[in-house]
């Protein structure tokens, strides 16, 4: 990538053939492909992805892998973008759209603020374009992540100025690249989920800000997903970037909250999983625990503490003051977690926040 492209746009494909078509119209009918750089990180497709873009875009700078590297994979792109002099980097789904003036604003944030280390798009749905997909990415106390703004129509929710948020979205989001030498990129055990999420815990210890930067505005064909299969990345990680980001003391404190909370969704699997013939991710639950028994994987776990522990500049207690402590899925609306979970949850963070 020659050293005058500003940003690198790094987007991880598989199989994404139905997809590419709109991604690289929009894209090249919006942006400046003198300073900015796309960069492809292949997952092994076995579709024409790959052969498209090449015809398509021969500037694009394509990385192939002989395996699905998931999600994580997109560390190659950004190492290439560190490599090789970029001072953004700007993350994007395969399935995603860009609206006019989408990098504009983010780099105009991000270089009138120079504690921003990452800033998401505002982004809506698509086909319907008036709807909310995430404005920015809110983060419970005790890792679980939902988007904000998810489903609600543009009128109805206020998300019209650049705001602090727990964290940004991999799927539609700018990050500095000093930040990312600073810091590290994401995960590699991760593979796939909370990728993100751990990224910014890192940066928000470092004492950087992540913000939404609704001026800009991407278009997301976005399709929720009950994969039982994902179940086990989600749960293994979200516990990962407990042990990794809170100090001791911290995890001392929440520990009878997170076994009130684990206690609870096994209970509701094997119930589910009874009544009404679904495992409900019950048996990857446990797979998950099983993960943190292996001497190999906790080893590696501290050592990746260690490095988070080393980048802190604040306490926990500043760290996570954008944290909730309610759960708000909008795709799925569970009672037991509207009604008991969460207010008991909401009652335990005031309580040890003071000693946090």
């Amino acid at each position: 990538m020659p050293p005058e492209k500003k940003i690198a746009i790094v987007t991880p494909t598989f199989n994404g053939i139905k997809d590419i078509p709109e991604f690289l119209s929009s894209l090249q009918a919006t942006t400046d492909l003198s300073i900015v750089q796309l960069v492809i990180v292949d997952n092994h497709s076995q579709d024409k992805t790959v052969q498209y873009i090449q015809q398509r875009l021969p500037s694009a700078h394509i990385i192939q892998n002989t395996e699905n590297k998931g999600f994580v994979a997109c560390n190659q792109g950004m190492q290439y973008a560190l490599d090789n002099g970029a001072e953004y980097v700007y993350l994007a789904n395969q399935d995603l759209m860009f609206g006019e003036q989408w990098y504009q604003p983010l780099i105009h944030a991000m270089s009138m603020d120079k504690t921003i280390a990452a800033a998401q798009s505002k982004m809506m749905m698509h086909p319907d374009r008036d709807t909310i997909n995430s404005c920015g990415n809110a983060l419970h106390f005790l890792g679980f992540g939902y988007m904000l703004g998810s489903g609600k129509k543009d009128t109805e929710y206020p998300c019209n100025r650049i705001t602090d948020v727990a964290y940004c979205s991999g799927a539609a989001v700018m990050y500095s690249t000093k930040a990312l030498a600073h810091v590290g990129m994401f995960d590699e055990s991760f593979f796939m989920y909370h990728e993100d999420s751990d990224l910014c815990w890192r940066f928000l210890l470092s004492g950087y800000r992540c913000v939404v930067v609704p001026e800009s505005r991407v278009f997301h064909r976005y399709e929720f997903s009950r994969s039982i299969q994902k179940f086990y990345f989600i749960e293994r990680n979200r516990i990962s970037i407990l042990l990794k980001h809170y100090r001791l003391c911290t995890l001392i404190l929440l520990f009878p909250i997170f076994l009130f909370w684990e206690c609870g969704m096994l209970c509701y699997s094997m119930l589910a999983g009874i009544c009404f013939k679904k495992s409900l991710g019950f048996k990857e639950k446990i797979a998950a625990y099983a993960y943190f028994f292996s001497v190999k994987n906790m080893k590696a776990i501290m050592r990746e503490r260690k490095k988070v522990q080393a980048l802190r500049t604040i306490s926990d207690k500043e760290a996570t003051k954008l944290f909730t402590a309610k759960i708000i899925f909008q795709d799925i609306e569970n009672p037991l977690i509207l009604y008991i979970a969460n207010p008991i949850s909401t009652a335990y963070w005031r309580a040890v926040r003071f000693f946090v």
